[in-house]
C-alpha cells in the first residue's frame, strides 16, 4: 500500500547543494560536493501487509532486477529489518543505486541516478581525512 512517493531532480540538487556550500560548516560543505554528483533521487514508501517471516524472505522481484543488469552490494538483517543495496554500471562507472529497506511496518526504496563513482570517491577520501584527524 503506498504511503509517499517523491522525485527530485537535478535542479533541486543544484539548489540544495548551493544553499549547502553557503553553510560555513565543514559538512555542509562536503554535502554540496556530494549533491553536485547526484542528478536525480526517488524514494517510495510503502505499508506491507502480511508480510512473511524475514528469515527465509527472498524477493522474487530482487532476482528481476539482477537479470536488467542490477548487482546487489550489500544485503543485511537485522531482527526485525532487511537492507539491500542494489548498484548498475554504465560506460564503465557506476549510474544508479537502489536502496530496500523492508521491516515490519514498511518497505522504503530509494533510487539514485548520477555520477556516483566520484560521489563514493568524495565520501571515501573525505571520510579518510576527518578520520586522520580525529573529527569521526
Amino acid at each position: 500500500e503506498r504511503e509517499m512517493v517523491i522525485t527530485l531532480g537535478p535542479g533541486t540538487f543544484r539548489t540544495l547543494g548551493w544553499m549547502a556550500g553557503l553553510v560555513p560548516e565543514e559538512e555542509a560543505e562536503m554535502a554540496s560536493g556530494y549533491l553536485d554528483e547526484v542528478r536525480r533521487v526517488k524514494v517510495g514508501v510503502y505499508r506491507v501487509n502480511h508480510l512473511p517471516t524475514l528469515d527465509a524472505f527472498d524477493p522474487p522481484r530482487l532476482r528481476r532486477f539482477e537479470k536488467r543488469g542490477w548487482e546487489v552490494a550489500v544485503k543485511a538483517r537485522e531482527d526485525d529489518e532487511m537492507v539491500w543495496v542494489l548498484y548498475r554500471e554504465r560506460y564503465g562507472a557506476v549510474r544508479d543505486v537502489f536502496v530496500f529497506v523492508l521491516d515490519e511496518e514498511n518497505l522504503v526504496m530509494a533510487r539514485l541516478e548520477g555520477h556516483l563513482n566520484h560521489l563514493l570517491e568524495r565520501a571515501v577520501a573525505d571520510h579518510a581525512r576527518l578520520t586522520a584527524f580525529g573529527d569521526w
